[in-house]
């Protein structure tokens, strides 16, 4: 029978495990097209391997096609920003240094090459705005399929009416842990963007690097194997199950057995060929 709404989820996870480790190991972020396209892609591709050439209603099909379709549209609206740079509005700059070493500017990183930072290192930053921001609000994002999830915010006085800002930091981690932001498990390649005072923002490309394979990118590789061995088990085992059902349900034109099968008679006594002749 088909299965395509078991398919298009087996599929649509194991296009999400791949971009989980696409992403931890620093090759791509989590983006429109890895969230999205590929997962959408691989989502299709399952559903159609436990469809075509089995019977049973469009339904299930169609449901999936409702599902997907979405999912590959929006996904592949991301293929323009594969070359995506770092933007910076409102005439701000800001520069960093890190222990790696990289020297960059937001406007300086990319997709491709994103700005590579030692979550174990050190971080010197500096930032300056064409205007003195008083009593003001700034966040911090991370973009995820497309949609930005702010991971962290505040409110800033000024007080001494700086039109700069930055700091030296001599761990990355242990910074971000005593602003509230765990990074230790978040290693790989990010787009992370900012705004304050609603004037100054924008976004850059960031690594953070690691050594070897982290737990996330073993649990997501690990998950994509096990999705790969049941997508395969199911098409394999479903054919060859229609096969078996197939082969048992042949008849002929005329509704009986097929051509040479043993037939049963009625009362259970086999081959009547060979019975003798018995009254009415």
């Amino acid at each position: 029978m088909r299965r395509p709404l078991t398919g298009a989820i087996l599929g649509y996870l194991l296009g999400l495990a791949i971009a989980v480790v696409l992403q931890q190991q620093g090759v791509w972020p989590l983006d429109q097209v890895t969230v999205f396209l590929i997962p959408a892609v691989t989502g299709v591709i399952g559903m159609l391997l436990l469809s075509l050439g089995r019977e049973g209603s469009t339904v299930t099909y169609v449901i999936s096609l409702i599902l997907l379709i979405p999912a590959l549209v929006w996904g592949a609206l991301g293929l323009a920003d594969t070359n995506e740079s770092g933007v910076l509005n409102g005439g701000c700059m800001v520069t960093a240094d890190t222990s790696v070493p990289d020297v960059t500017t937001v406007t300086d990183t990319s997709k491709q090459d994103p700005f590579q930072i030692d979550p174990e290192g050190s971080l010197t930053w500096a930032a300056a705005s064409p205007f003195i921001f008083m009593d003001y609000d700034w966040e911090m994002w991370t973009d995820i399929g497309g949609f930005p999830v702010v991971f962290d915010s505040g409110h800033e006085l000024n007080e001494a009416g700086s039109p700069a800002n930055g700091d030296t930091i001599a761990n990355v981690a242990d910074y971000a842990s005593s602003s509230g932001v765990d990074i230790t498990n978040f290693t790989g390649v990010f787009k992370v963007g900012g705004n304050a005072a609603e004037t100054c923002d924008g976004f850059g490309f960031v690594v953070l690097l690691a050594d070897g394979l982290t737990l996330p990118s073993m649990i997501a590789g690990a998950l994509a194997i096990i999705l790969l061995i049941i997508l395969i088990i199911l098409v394999f085992t479903g054919r060859g199950t229609e096969a078996v059902v197939a082969s048992t349900t042949v008849t002929t034109a005329d509704g009986g057995m097929p051509e040479g099968a043993d037939q049963i008679a009625p009362d259970g006594f086999g081959d009547t060929s060979s019975r003798p002749d018995t009254e009415p």
